[in-house]
């Protein structure tokens, strides 16, 4: 039942996966793993609070399981309690100082605080330890940006586009960085790029807009931010940037 679950959940087959765990229960009430990936399963389909009771008991049971704690953060910072994430984070790098995952969770959390040189350290641990994941690259990217470190946002950037040619938001980011270089043809190129990956992608397509106005293509920036307009009328960041091209 436990492999069944498992691979039924690896599938995205939710409700088939928690039959199967739920079934485990009913031979086995204290089974850990069971009740830990009800508590994913409960997460993935937004039900926070029977999820956090679920792991929460599943570490009572084995307080030293390590991905649990991970999910457990995952579970408080949905819930907007991005203090109580942090300690969870904590908490499993405590039983396994490399596991990446719990790393990468923490340096997200620590800059949504405003923590970024804590975060910075982070996610230079998180590239120590897997130099080829993409996404690490992009975060530690982010970061640097937030820094005011455009060089070394730029670098991170372009590896992580190494790894993913497609990761939309690390070349968007590339384009923002350009445009405020006063690189913008530049940065039209990387945004028109990014746009063959995803083309309803507003705030890139926004970006593109802010891009045109700065260079006099006044008109192609109202086109631009005409068409994120139309995937999203309310969206304020396309309507600030339509109102800036009319002006």
């Amino acid at each position: 039942l436990l492999k069944l679950g498992n691979r039924l959940h690896r599938e995205k087959n939710l409700e088939m996966a928690e039959s199967a765990f739920r079934k485990i229960l009913e031979y086995q009430p204290d089974h850990v793993m069971a009740l830990h990936f009800l508590g994913v399963i409960a997460h993935q389909t937004g039900n926070l609070e029977a999820a956090a009771s679920l792991i929460e008991k599943a570490l009572s049971l084995e307080p030293d399981y390590a991905q649990a704690y991970n999910n457990l953060g995952n579970i408080y910072e949905a819930m907007g309690k991005p203090e109580i994430a942090i300690k969870h984070y904590r908490d499993a790098l405590v039983l396994d100082k490399y596991y990446i995952d719990a790393l990468f969770n923490l340096g997200i959390v620590l800059r949504q605080l405003n923590e970024m040189s804590e975060a910075e350290k982070i996610f230079l641990k998180c590239v120590d330890l897997d130099p080829k994941r993409a996404d690490v690259q992009f975060e530690i990217g982010q970061t640097y940006q937030k820094l005011g470190k455009r060089t070394e946002a730029q670098i991170a950037y372009r590896v992580a586009l190494d790894l993913d040619p497609k990761h939309v938001d690390a070349r968007m980011n590339v384009g923002n960085i350009l445009t405020t270089l006063g690189k913008v043809e530049e940065a039209i190129k990387e945004f028109d790029e990014a746009l063959k990956s995803d083309p309803k992608h507003i705030k890139l397509i926004n970006s593109r807009g802010v891009a045109q106005r700065k260079i006099g293509m006044f008109q192609e920036s109202l086109q631009t931010s005409k068409i994120a307009l139309e995937l999203d009328a309310n969206n304020i960041e396309t309507l600030n940037t339509l109102g800036a091209a009319y002006q």
